[in-house]
């Protein structure tokens, strides 16, 4: 009840708001009377004070224009290759206008305009300028960001524009960085803006653009005239209580032929200056014909990436470094590099209750504390030659180093057994991968692509575990000792080559037929031993013919692939077969696999381009996909106090199919955005490990399950603006069933998601700005034996006040709810944060008091499914924090 109070409220405000302003609305014709669609429409206010208010007309020629109430404006009607239309009008009333326009006489016209359209759409590139809709308030882009119609940015810095995620930005045409919105969001000022540009399909190699169906939304920002040869940046500096500090200089350089930024982030206060999106798009950043959407699954998963993709600590200080250098060093040859450096220690609690689905199920309640060190370095060093009409070369040099160390504490009390272990894991990480890429337009009818990727990686990894009782009993050869001490070693090497070429032929405007043939070998090496380090004598080693793996495994891929490209009216398909043709050698021992596997994967689009703002895409496609190295080794590993695993040799090839429905549209003039789409998803085979529980001690096994499962979700995103307010609807369903194998008995499970949010925001010129949000999140876990069921809310407030002209107060507030509905015990808890920020106008200094969790909320609650476990922790955060800060920007 108070939530919808809350919106009330908010409503009514917006209501008295929104009653001091007048509609003006009508339909923009040319002399014949044919309708203009995309015709602009700005209003200027006689007040310097007052926002510039515009309109675009929709594809029926009709536009809506927003005005405040008995303010004098110069009303300009525009569009291009006709004479603008002028004149003055006093809002008083609301009233339809229509408007003609009259062609442009070449040599006898002349129309000089003196303003730049504020929003422009040229095809599949949308621009917007900068001056229509920034106040001067605004620091970084995020800020301004969210100010433009059909864009939005949320906390974590990801860029939605019409609908679709933003999946590269670009300064000047140019990648910045790794393409990821957070750096760029985060760290480039808005006053060096001049235009920004949404680019629709986007291409980096500009004469594939049409042959490529690329899914691909870039975000590019033109910087102003006089920032183009010119140093600009800023540099922040905090110091609070509890001897917190903050450092972050932020340093730009952009000219013609040189272009150099600079970013540093220097903090305990919990904040990462490099996200799990950044090393995704670092290790993705090449092979458009060779991408694989399982080897970013498996990047996700890695041990590297489960330490960026986790944003709660106790305590965490991080050290970041990032420079990008591009110099052109003739006008078709430019260099690009870029190297990030960070340095992260951390420390986590979490209280964890783990409620077995055995035969007869049981509870364990477990405490862990872990410090974490984590050091690594991601580099890229790019040559490039380029010509516009034909050609480009280029060849990328990659480089990642890591190491992460981790002491830990653990206590495990359950009906079986109660444990004290003191656990250290060590990781260290290289990789190497050499990429040529070209591509060549011989004729308007040809073009050719080709890639060869060379890589090499080699993944070391320790593991300790101390215990004041034995552990694993019934699954490890322990020695009595005490305390118990067990340790482990393993080792991955890989070394890989890939080939892959496309041709792609043009038959005439409606008809394109692309070839695809390609060629992948890999040859990968896996170790692991384990043993006991007794007090009174040195380490035994386990059984090697148990505990101990030296796995050699050869991988080889040829495939053919052939597409069909033709458009009928509005209407794009692309059928196409892909044949692929798989040899794999594993060697163990003495023991030697080798197998063999063809299949045909075939795949379909559909594209409907309705008009440049609304469009369907319709997608089905088919994988194959294969285990894991270690997932083949034929003995036993450790994987935690309470887990050991082995891989199976003989598994072979997993298929699935998937087909997928995206459809987005946005209407300027109704100030109403929408996308949503839908994905089914059927594996056909699946990677399962057959569980035989102990207690908590669990033994596995991986194998081939010949069962299919099927996983069904969709999303929807809607979007409204009315004048100065801007509302939000968002809803996510997912189903998704599946097997798991207890004791070489199969069952099936359902997981349940369901999400829905509800947003909206104010964005006045004076007085209060306010956002809120309430988002709803039931979920249900299921199966023979029963299911469970939790709930999650959060209610989010944000303020931002102006007073004296330069003083900006704001505030946060998020009320979160955690509910298990079948114990129905609940967890509550409220996160706070505020600042008032100080900056004279024209001045290049502010000062910052900042104050985060203010509430000094200590832990927050959460659930999750795995395997036959249903999880709650509880999960310690940073206490609280305040900080004063002062920025210099130059």
């Amino acid at each position: 009840m108070k939530k919808i109070c809350f919106f009330i409220a908010f409503l009514w405000g917006s209501t008295i708001a929104l009653g001091q302003e007048i509609q003006i609305f009508g339909q923009v014709k040319d002399s014949s009377g044919v309708v203009l669609s995309n015709a602009n429409i700005i209003a200027f206010p006689n007040s310097n004070s007052e926002k510039t208010p515009f309109a675009i007309t929709d594809k029926k020629g009709e536009y809506s224009l927003t005005l405040k109430k008995n303010i004098t404006y110069e009303i300009q009607v525009s569009y291009l290759g006709f004479r603008p239309l002028v004149f003055s009008l006093i809002a008083e009333n609301s009233a339809k206008k229509d408007f003609t326009l009259l062609p442009l006489v070449q040599e006898l016209d002349e129309v000089l305009l003196t303003y730049k359209l504020p929003v422009q759409i040229k095809k599949d590139t949308t621009i917007y300028n900068v001056t229509a809709f920034a106040s001067g308030k605004e620091r970084k882009l995020k800020e301004l960001l969210n100010k433009l119609p059909g864009i939005e940015v949320d906390r974590e810095g990801n860029v939605r524009a019409q609908g679709k995620e933003i999946t590269k930005v670009l300064v000047e045409g140019k990648t910045f960085f790794t393409g990821d919105s957070k750096l760029a969001v985060n760290n480039i000022p808005v006053d060096v803006i001049d235009q920004i540009e949404i680019l629709d399909n986007y291409s980096a190699i500009g004469f594939l653009k049409g042959l490529e169906d690329s899914q691909e939304k870039a975000l590019n920002i033109k910087l102003k005239e006089e920032k183009k040869r010119f140093v600009f940046g800023d540099i922040e500096l905090g110091y609070g209580l509890e001897e917190r500090y903050l450092a972050h200089p932020a340093l730009f350089y952009y000219s013609p032929k040189t272009n150099v930024n600079i970013i540093g982030d220097l903090n305990n206060i919990g904040e990462k200056g490099f996200s799990i999106t950044d090393y995704i798009d670092f290790e993705g950043g090449f092979g458009k014909l060779m991408s694989n959407n399982k080897n970013f699954v498996s990047l996700y998963n890695d041990d590297f990436a489960s330490h960026l993709n986790n944003m709660d600590f106790k305590e965490n200080s991080n050290s970041f470094g990032a420079f990008n250098l591009r110099q052109s060093i003739s006008p078709t040859t430019e260099i690009n590099s870029y190297a990030i450096i960070t340095n992260s220690k951390s420390e986590t609690e979490t209280q964890t209750v783990n409620n077995y689905l055995a035969d007869e199920p049981f509870i364990e309640n477990r405490q862990e504390l872990e410090s974490n060190d984590i050091s690594f370095l991601l580099g890229k060093l790019s040559i490039g030659h380029h010509s516009k009409q034909n050609l480009n070369i280029s060849a990328n040099t990659l480089v990642k180093l890591g190491k992460n160390d981790s002491f830990g504490s653990l206590i495990s009390i359950n009906p079986y057994q109660n444990n004290s272990l003191q656990t250290f894991n060590s990781f260290e990480y290289l990789d190497l991968k050499q990429n040529i890429d070209y591509n060549k337009k011989f004729s308007k009818a040809q073009t050719l692509s080709v890639e060869a990727t060379l890589g090499h990686s080699q993944n070391k990894s320790i593991g300790d575990w101390i215990s004041n009782e034995s552990f694993l009993e019934d699954l490890l050869p322990l020695e009595i000792d005490m305390p118990y001490s067990i340790n482990q070693k393993r080792e991955l090497r890989k070394t890989s080559f890939d080939l892959a070429l496309k041709d792609y032929w043009i038959l005439n405007n409606y008809n394109h037929l692309y070839t695809t043939l390609g060629y992948g070998i890999s040859f990968d090496n896996y170790l692991s031993s384990s043993g006991q380090a007794l007090t009174d004598q040195d380490s035994i080693d386990f059984p090697k013919d148990s505990f101990s793996n030296d796995l050699d495994r050869n991988f080889n891929d040829i495939f053919i692939g052939l597409e069909y490209k033709f458009l009928i009216g509005k209407l794009i398909f692309k059928p196409g077969l892909i044949y692929h043709r798989y040899f794999w050698r594993n060697r163990q021992t003495t023991n030697i696999f080798t197998n063999s596997s063809s299949t045909i994967l075939p795949q379909f689009l559909l594209r409907v381009e309705f008009n440049d703002s609304e469009k369907l895409i319709i997608k089905y496609d088919t994988d194959v996909g294969f285990p894991d190295t270690s997932q083949f080794s034929q003995n036993y590993s450790i994987v935690d106090f309470n887990v050991v695993t082995k891989g199976n040799p003989s598994m072979g090839p997993m298929k699935s199919h998937s087909l997928s429905l995206n459809y987005y549209k946005l209407n300027f003039f109704k100030g109403l955005y929408f996308d949503t789409s839908l994905v089914y998803l059927r594996r056909a085979q699946n990677i399962k490990k057959n569980v035989v529980l102990n207690g908590i001690d669990q033994s596995s096994t991986f194998l081939i399950l010949y069962s299919p499962e099927n996983s069904l979700a969709g999303n929807f995103n809607l979007s409204k603006e009315i004048s100065n307010l801007k509302f939000h609807f968002q809803g996510e369903a997912s189903y998704d069933e599946f097997f798991q194998v207890f004791n070489s008995e199969a069952s099936i499970f359902f997981l349940t998601d369901l999400s829905g949010k509800i947003r909206a925001e104010t964005y006045f010129e004076k007085g209060p700005n306010f956002e809120i949000s309430y988002e709803h999140s039931p979920s249900n876990y299921g199966g023979k034996d029963g299911r469970t069921r939790y709930l999650s809310s959060e209610l989010f407030v944000s303020s931002e006040f102006r007073f004296f002209d330069d003083f900006k107060f704001t505030v946060e507030y998020s009320k979160n709810r955690f509910l298990n509905r079948e114990n129905r015990i609940q967890n509550l808890f409220d996160l706070a944060n505020t600042s008032i920020y100080y900056n004279k106008e024209n001045s290049p200094w502010s000062f910052e008091m900042e104050a985060t969790n203010l509430f000094n909320v200590n832990a927050k609650r959460e659930s999750s499914f795995s395997d036959f476990i249903v999880q709650e922790r509880s999960i310690y955060i940073v206490p609280r924090i305040i900080m004063f800060k002062i920025a210099y920007k130059f």
